[in-house]
């Protein structure tokens, strides 16, 4: 397995203090992590109430982090699931999720996860993608392929000249490690996509002409 993905991502959020340090970019009302991540869900929720999710349906938030979907996903009428690699980031999450439909965290990796085929009606995958290289990703999405009926929501870092230029301005600003680490131009995006046998229902810019992020809206093709 890619050893930066181990150390940058995989190892270094079994970690208190690197949990604390991610819950505390969403505090404040104008921060910037807290304006995309909303922008996000607000995405994210059109998406799920496009399936008509009912009582019976399950959707996997995976990974969970400290539950920023948490309260969102707890608005709708079908089961959530949570999962994360690490507990110390899901010990956050605890208070995130309506105990009416909760069904209960999950630790495992994303990769390789514990739950039977087509197991859930939906996914979401947020804050994630970014962090990982070409070969997780494929890896995550085989695997969230596996385990979902219909559709996954999934945000990504779109390598443009925007991307860049943000990463120049936050290296000068000494802030480099806040940029996405592995971003994937559209054309690598779609292949990846494609080889998953999924298809592109709709993609979102989370924040236009501010963000180089996207929001997928995937369908499997049962």
């Amino acid at each position: 397995m890619n050893n930066n993905y181990e150390i940058i991502t995989r190892e270094a959020y079994r970690n208190k203090k690197r949990a604390e340090s991610y819950q505390s970019q969403f505090d404040g009302i104008f921060s910037w992590a807290r304006i995309a991540m909303n922008r996000e869900l607000e995405i994210t929720k059109r998406v799920i109430d496009h399936y008509s999710v009912s009582e019976k349906d399950i959707i996997l938030d995976a990974p969970c982090g400290t539950g920023i979907a948490g309260l969102m996903l707890s608005k709708l009428p079908s089961k959530v699931i949570a999962t994360d690699i690490s507990n110390e980031m899901m010990e956050y999450a605890i208070d995130s999720y309506s105990a009416d439909q909760f069904m209960g965290f999950l630790q495992a990796d994303v990769a390789s996860l514990p739950l039977s085929d087509r197991a859930v009606v939906g996914v979401i995958v947020l804050g994630f993608m970014h962090r990982v290289p070409v070969e997780i990703k494929l890896l995550t999405l085989r695997e969230l392929t596996r385990v979902t009926s219909n559709f996954i929501v999934v945000s990504i870092t779109v390598d443009s000249f925007l991307y860049r230029a943000k990463k120049l301005v936050r290296r000068l600003l000494g802030k480099e490690n806040r940029a996405a680490p592995e971003p994937l131009d559209y054309d690598s995006i779609v292949d990846i996509v494609n080889k998953e046998g999924l298809q592109i229902r709709g993609i979102t810019k989370v924040v236009p002409l501010f963000s180089s992020e996207i929001i997928l809206w995937l369908e499997k093709n049962n």
